[in-house]
């Protein structure tokens, strides 16, 4: 039986699970924080992080909790070009960019929407894009707050660095 390099190879699954939340959002004094789970399958959790941001979108978070995961996934893991991992978001945007690759139309049309307006977030999109063409990462939308375990669990991390920051903000007002 003649095997190929991926059988002889031993591959490991991941699962990113991210999310970003804000108070406030779109205006003054918006606060946000995102957090992300990554799962190698057999192994379990292997990271679990958050932060946040003045100043964000409830998107801007969305985005920064899956860039920071799938950055830990390829700098800070044994990730290679035989490994998979699969990203859940509850975020319709992010995942309607790239099941409708909304991005590359942006790309070929000097970054405007169709309605000839700058592309919001255009800077995440650029750190975000690279991923979306790895054909070794898949991207799963789940509907949000059902119950979802992992996704639960990264809305808690999202929030409470939202909270963190904002109980900063108070503090410093003090």
């Amino acid at each position: 039986m003649i095997r190929t390099l991926r059988e002889e190879q031993q591959f490991m699954i991941y699962e990113l699970w991210a999310d970003g939340a804000c108070s406030k959002n779109g205006k003054d004094g918006a606060v946000g924080g995102w957090g992300f789970v990554l799962i190698q399958k057999g192994k379990g959790i292997i990271a679990e992080q958050s932060g946040g941001e003045i100043g964000a979108t409830n998107n801007q978070m969305e985005m920064r909790g899956i860039i920071e995961g799938l950055k830990y996934l390829t700098e800070q893991t044994p990730f290679t070009g035989f490994d998979e991992c699969v990203v859940f978001t509850d975020s319709a945007y992010i995942h309607n960019c790239y099941e409708q690759k909304w991005y590359k139309s942006w790309q070929r049309y000097n970054w405007l929407n169709s309605q000839k307006k700058p592309v919001a977030n255009k800077s995440l999109w650029l750190e975000l894009i690279p991923y979306f063409e790895d054909a070794h990462i898949q991207w799963k939308k789940v509907r949000g707050h059902i119950g979802i375990d992992y996704n639960e669990r990264v809305d808690k991390l999202a929030v409470k660095a939202r909270k963190k920051i904002e109980g900063e903000i108070v503090n410093e007002n003090s």
